[in-house]
């Protein structure tokens, strides 16, 4: 276990909240130390600290007067703490008097460089954007329960907007407010490791209607940041409308082929005028397939009302696509052969 020595600051909450500011030396195995409370309503108290190490720290915690003098009738507190992954302290606190709640407390240290300037420490990052996303109420709970794995101390936050107004809550709230609504067309989940004196680990996801969709993870281990951007990447795959997808990312490169199949089969239509109805009518065909796609078959669509959805929902947008690019290819195909048929 991580030795609890050393200089210690958080807060307090339950019964009682406020910040606290810990000393803590060990003397035979025994700790030893001196413990600062702002209560938030009865303000500052000063504790000596007595307690042993084992699979939980047990402290004992009697007040003393400012002149470091125990008083006539002190607060007698009892913490039970340990230390989690990250080397911070959790616990639970319990009064003489019955006052309890939780606490939490992470390492402070006076470094002092001998230069005057602090190293940077280093942090890695990556990004990964996704596709078309057709999104229902059993695919967020999935994707909250995947994202909070490794944050078991912090709170997932869930970004959204409806009623034309921008709305953030914790995740535990939306979903207990999922019935109230029906659909959302983007969503962003954030979350993050508690502050502490090292650099946090950080998840965002935006689902985004018009624009793409992103999952970014930044963190000081390389090894968590690539394992945990795979695995993101697996969990959002079976939600990706192919189709959808693939247009939008080479919908260009399609609509120039076709464009130079266009100017090759040109010298086939005889006349000047045929060639000009010929042209203009493809690029306008163009146009339409490209801003049908971009405006009117959203990226990314959330159904939050379904927990068993139709396989209508979840095609229609495939549907639709490939309805629209063979409608538009028999239309080209008949032109053409209109334009080249001999009166």
């Amino acid at each position: 276990m991580i030795s609890i020595e050393g200089k210690w600051a958080g807060r307090i909450f339950g019964t009682n909240t406020g910040k606290l500011f810990c000393e803590f030396k060990l003397e035979n195995d025994k700790i030893v130390g001196t413990v600062r409370l702002n209560d938030d309503s009865i303000g500052l108290l000063i504790f000596s600290a007595s307690g042993v190490m084992g699979k939980f720290v047990e402290l004992k915690l009697t007040q003393i007067s400012e002149e470091l003098g125990f008083v006539k009738d002190p607060f007698i507190i009892d913490f039970k703490l340990s230390i989690d992954n990250f080397g911070n302290i959790i616990g639970d606190w319990i009064s003489k008097n019955g006052y309890a709640g939780t606490l939490e407390l992470f390492p402070h240290k006076n470094i002092e460089p001998e230069d005057g300037s602090t190293e940077p420490q280093q942090i890695f990052g990556k990004s990964i954007k996704l596709g078309s996303l057709r999104l229902f109420r059993r695919d967020i709970e999935e994707i909250i329960k995947q994202i909070k794995k490794d944050f078991s101390n912090s709170r997932v936050v869930v970004s959204y907007s409806r009623y034309g107004s921008d709305i953030a809550k914790y995740a535990d709230d939306f979903l207990s407010e999922l019935d109230e609504i029906k659909e959302l067309r983007a969503i962003k989940f954030s979350v993050q490791d508690i502050p502490s004196n090292q650099l946090s680990r950080i998840i965002n996801i935006d689902l985004l209607q018009r624009t793409e969709s992103e999952i970014r993870i930044s963190g000081p281990n390389d090894s968590w940041v690539l394992g945990k951007a795979e695995s993101l990447k697996m969990l959002f795959s079976p939600f990706t409308n192919k189709v959808i997808t693939n247009y939008k990312k080479y919908g260009l490169t399609l609509n120039s082929i076709i464009f130079f199949m266009m100017l090759i089969l040109i010298p086939e239509i005889d006349t000047i005028i045929k060639r000009a109805v010929f042209v203009i009518s493809i690029i306008i065909l163009l146009s339409i397939l490209f801003i049908v796609h971009k405006r009117y078959i959203p990226n990314t669509i959330i159904f939050l009302s379904d927990t068993k959805p139709s396989l209508w929902k979840r095609m229609w947008p495939s549907i639709l696509s490939w309805i629209i690019s063979v409608t538009s290819t028999l239309f080209a195909g008949w032109l053409f052969n209109y334009l080249t048929k001999e009166p």
